[in-house]
């Protein structure tokens, strides 16, 4: 064409140069790009370009708009997290793209540990009413008693082989799914519950369900695991170690079909690979790199100790824990057009510590003082209810239990003296009792027919294994108690009426 100067190579790439600079904050190292695309030959751009070299020129500018997309791509928002669950498409358009995980700077989390009969066997032979709720992992067999059963296949009573004489497992969990009916033996890996009950002088414990393990024999996954499909069968138990929590409370949809089981309303929860707080410092809420989705309520039912308010006051505390999930349908309600939705991870049960020893003895010269039980080796509550008022100690044999954090106008308790301040309430009951009552969103406390109310903070600083249940409730523990009775207010003055006796019980120690 006449007048149009003609180009040569050196121009050409000078003006895609010019065009760069242009369009963006910054200059391209277009080295640091083609390296970054992965490990390929380079060759220098020189101002005598061949024909061949042009193709150079126009792969390595392909390559270029390819890096600037990936680049761009994590600006893209989308939900983080949900690979495992069947969330509703509004509960995915609120999370925005999840923030690398900080690194938590607490203790890693001690391995579920998977019991040999033996060991199973003394455990809950010694340590069941103590222990009473506790979750525990066993390798083992399990088979019908024949002793106890005969012909019959459900009896209720079946045996841990080679876990010693004296306990009984009751076959009342899943095998996954369905109850056991005896029909043959369970071999492998599986949940047991352990009680305070007792049948006929045996220690009782629960069958929950076979586990599902990973090849090395764990017993527990990692999150991670689960979110590639290591476990997949339908009814399946894993015990699954991760970190649980969930996002603010949020207005529910208008849901004519009010589903069995809620995801998204009113709170989102996960169960997470690392430590990970979903409210951000702007409000927005983001969904965990790598993370189960799992129904409304987890959060408040199953972490240990949950805490309504997180680091930096955002959110809610992340909880660590080894919990146990099964893979379950969440149903349909009556609907003939309902079809079951696909089964998804459901929490069922979490995997508490307990201590390899007892708690250590109290002081000899406190039992050496205790007041004598009018019957065996300890006082009843209801025995303590009865008996005349007067200082003492005693060991008494019951049920310990606490509510969660009140709401009340702290009052500090005098200097080297316990606290019976309204923000917190104790008690020491002869039958299990819960003085916790909650719905989610409200919450009250109620007291026993008979009990004996003693300091704040006893059950956190004695009961074994002090566990969290459904909405912040804590899970009573039994066992046998040095408690200290104080009363006070019995002085009378000349002139005056004497004061009402106010008693003080207090837990000082806990036997073994």
């Amino acid at each position: 064409m006449t007048g149009v100067p003609v180009l040569d190579d050196a121009a050409i790439l000078a003006m895609l140069d010019g065009r760069a600079l242009r369009t963006s904050a910054a200059p391209f190292d277009l080295d640091a790009i083609v390296a970054a695309a992965g490990p390929r030959s380079r060759r220098s751009l020189l101002p005598e370009l061949n024909f061949g070299s042009r193709f150079a020129l126009a792969g390595a500018v392909a390559i270029l708009v390819v890096a600037v997309l990936v680049v761009a791509e994590p600006f893209v928002s989308r939900p983080g997290g949900l690979a495992t669950s069947s969330p509703s498409a509004s509960a995915v358009a609120r999370f925005e793209e999840s923030p690398a995980p900080t690194p938590s700077p607490r203790n890693p989390l001690e391995p579920l540990r998977l019991l040999a009969p033996a060991a199973a066997g003394e455990l809950i032979r010694t340590r069941s009413a103590t222990l009473s709720g506790v979750l525990i992992a066993v390798s083992g067999r399990l088979e019908i008693d024949p002793v106890a059963c005969g012909p019959s296949k459900a009896c209720g009573a079946a045996v841990l082989i080679g876990s010693g004489n004296g306990i009984t497992i009751r076959p009342m969990g899943d095998v996954g799914p369905g109850p056991w009916d005896g029909s043959g033996p369970l071999v492998g890996a599986f949940v047991l519950r352990l009680t305070g009950d007792t049948e006929n002088g045996r220690a009782t414990a629960e069958f929950v369900g076979l586990l599902t393990t990973p090849p090395s024999g764990g017993p527990a996954w990692f999150v991670q695991d689960i979110i590639e499909g290591a476990a997949h069968v339908e009814g399946s138990y894993a015990a699954v170690q991760g970190w649980l929590v969930r996002g603010p409370v949020h207005p529910c949809p208008s849901n004519p079909r009010n589903p069995v089981v809620s995801y998204g309303c009113p709170t989102d929860d996960w169960l997470s690979e690392s430590e990970f707080q979903p409210l951000q410092p702007n409000g927005s809420t983001v969904g965990p790199p790598a993370a189960i989705y799992l129904s409304s309520g987890s959060y408040d039912r199953w972490a240990p100790n949950p805490e309504p308010t997180g680091p930096d006051g955002r959110g809610v505390e992340p909880r660590e824990a080894t919990y146990l999930l099964q893979l379950v349908s969440d149903g349909c309600n009556d609907f003939a057009d309902c079809l079951p939705p696909p089964p998804t991870w459901r929490i069922v049960g979490r995997f508490d510590p307990w201590p390899d020893t007892v708690a250590p003895s109290p002081d000899p010269t406190r039992l050496d003082n205790t007041v004598p039980a009018p019957s065996g080796d300890a006082w009843t509550v209801a025995q303590l209810a009865d008996r005349p008022l007067g200082d003492g100690t005693f060991v008494v044999r019951g049920w310990l239990v606490g509510t969660p954090a009140l709401r009340c106008p702290k009052a500090a308790a005098p200097s080297g003296e316990p606290d019976y301040s309204c923000n917190e309430v104790d008690w020491l009951t002869d039958e299990a009792f819960q003085p916790w009552f909650a719905d989610g969103s409200t919450g009250g406390t109620r007291e026993p027919a008979l009990g004996i109310r003693v300091q704040n903070g006893a059950y956190a600083a004695f009961a074994p294994s002090p566990a969290t249940g459904e909405f912040a409730a804590r899970t009573p523990r039994f066992g046998d108690w040095v408690v200290r009775e104080t009363t006070r207010g019995r002085s009378c003055s000349i002139g005056s009426a004497c004061a009402v006796p106010t008693i003080h019980w207090e837990v000082i120690a806990r036997l073994p």
